[in-house]
């Protein structure tokens, strides 16, 4: 199987979503190809840093605060294929997973592509762009000292889901720290420390330790390491290392394809990679090989759990190749939907 293929399928045919865009730029740049992530990320923009075509009357116009030479000040949208809930409307709590709107944790990714950008470009303007997407969605999402909320409007007016998700505040911590953003670090600080971060949910387990690895490198590159850096790094790791003995004992990967979501265990494989400590692990290695092994399987492409979110699973994959995990001989199907 070629992940620059299955990448370039997903730019090619797939359709805008934040997750998948900003794995994708990111696996462009892995494989050396800066311009066609330069492109790519042009296109993102052209796309989701705009309101909706059904979005009237702004139809189509740059999401306020935005313009084409500050993309991201506006946020950035999901990419969902339903328009945002309106203030009028009531919540329907299984509707609203298709609906658009704004994702804290999809622009911490975003901005996390946008640096990396940067850094293997030289193109400084990518990592301002991350800047200022995460100054605008601080002041958007962060509602008290230590609350957040997960999900905004398209334009960054109304909460849509007023909960909390529980990485959110590492993950703009991370991403502050990586930007050279300290006083918007300091905000997420008071949320970070002391906390159990310990799930059983693959994705955010491989969320957990990717945040791990990123804050290892901001350490060496961006911040001087301290005893609170050390302590959080710590504490990620130990949540992250038990939820996934948790996750394990079920034996989720003996499941047939119809019972598993791929892009949710490839994410888990993609972050026991990242981390040094874990690929030492033989359970967890042996988990993350045989994750990739089993959607890298075009047998396993058939069921609807990999069809239903194909571009979302097939960049996903692609990623996990790029990172040296698993059988990378198969090749795999693709597709243009990538609903999350």
């Amino acid at each position: 199987m070629d992940a620059r293929r299955l990448t370039h399928r997903f730019v090619r045919e797939g359709r805008r979503y934040l997750w998948t865009d900003a794995f994708a730029v990111m696996n462009l740049l892995m494989v050396g190809e800066h311009e066609a992530a330069v492109r790519h990320i042009e296109c993102v923009h052209a796309s989701l840093a705009h309101h909706r075509d059904d979005a009237t009357p702004h139809a189509g116009e740059w999401l306020p605060g935005a313009s084409a030479e500050h993309p991201t000040s506006g946020g950035m949208r999901i990419g969902k294929p339903l328009r945002d809930r309106q203030s009028h409307e009531p919540m329907d709590e299984e509707e609203e997973w298709e609906r658009d709107g704004q994702y804290f944790h999809y622009i911490c990714k975003w901005c996390e592509a946008l640096s990396e950008a940067a850094r293997h470009s030289g193109i400084g303007r990518f990592r301002t762009w991350a800047q200022e997407l995460l100054e605008v969605a601080t002041r958007a999402f962060v509602v008290a000292p230590t609350r957040m909320v997960w999900k905004m409007s398209c334009d960054l007016t109304r909460v849509a889901v007023p909960a909390m998700g529980q990485s959110d505040p590492l993950d703009g911590y991370v991403t502050a720290l990586q930007l050279g953003c300290h006083e918007i670090a300091a905000t997420y600080a008071p949320m970070v420390h002391g906390r159990d971060w310990t799930t059983s949910d693959p994705l955010g387990i491989g969320g957990l330790l990717r945040i791990a690895d990123r804050l290892d490198r901001t350490v060496s590159a961006e911040v001087a390491e301290t005893e609170s850096t050390r302590a959080l790094r710590a504490c990620v790791l130990h949540g992250a290392y038990r939820g996934l003995r948790m996750y394990l004992r079920s034996d989720p990967l003996v499941r047939p394809a119809s019972a598993r979501l791929p892009f949710r265990e490839l994410g888990l494989a993609i972050g026991v990679c990242a981390v040094r400590e874990a690929r030492q692990v033989e359970e967890f290695r042996v988990a993350a090989d045989a994750i990739v092994g089993f959607w890298s399987d075009r047998e396993n492409h058939s069921s609807p759990t990999w069809t239903d979110h194909v571009d979302i699973n097939s960049v996903m994959l692609a990623t996990a190749m790029l990172h040296g995990i698993g059988d990378r001989s198969s090749d795999a199907s693709g597709g243009t939907d990538n609903s999350k």
